[in-house]
């Protein structure tokens, strides 16, 4: 599957913390455009911003983030096609959307993946559950 990033669907913010390529990530609460690794226990309250396209190795470090079309993620957890995708790790990796009552959702699964693997994802943020 190719990954399509076109000018239009990638912006250029700032890095708050290390954040490494393929993750979900958030803006920070406490610095304006700047965005961090979106962790789980974040993901239930605060949309996420997209999908990290490169590593940014220190905080102020510039980063390009995909908010839209089909991106590339790491699996946390298995994950089939059609599923929704959530953040369920502490280092932004994707997985299924579980047993959490709220949760914000990254997108729809577009290739199956194991733990560990990389797979395509259609960034399509939602709320789900209460």
């Amino acid at each position: 599957m190719a990954y399509r990033v076109g000018a239009e669907e990638a912006i250029s913010q700032r890095a708050a913390s290390q954040v490494n390529s393929c993750v979900a990530v958030i803006y920070s609460a406490s610095q304006a455009d700047y965005v961090l690794t979106a962790a789980s226990s974040m993901a239930q309250a605060q949309e996420p911003v997209g999908l990290s396209i490169a590593t940014a190795a220190s905080p102020g470090d510039p980063i390009a983030i995909q908010t839209e079309g089909i991106g590339k993620a790491i699996a946390a957890a298995s994950i089939g096609v059609g599923g929704r995708a959530v953040v369920a790790s502490s280092n932004g990796a994707l997985g299924p959307v579980g047993a959490s009552p709220a949760a914000w959702t990254v997108g729809v699964a577009r290739t199956a993946a194991a733990a560990g693997e990389y797979f395509s994802v259609l960034i399509d943020p939602e709320k789900v559950g209460n």
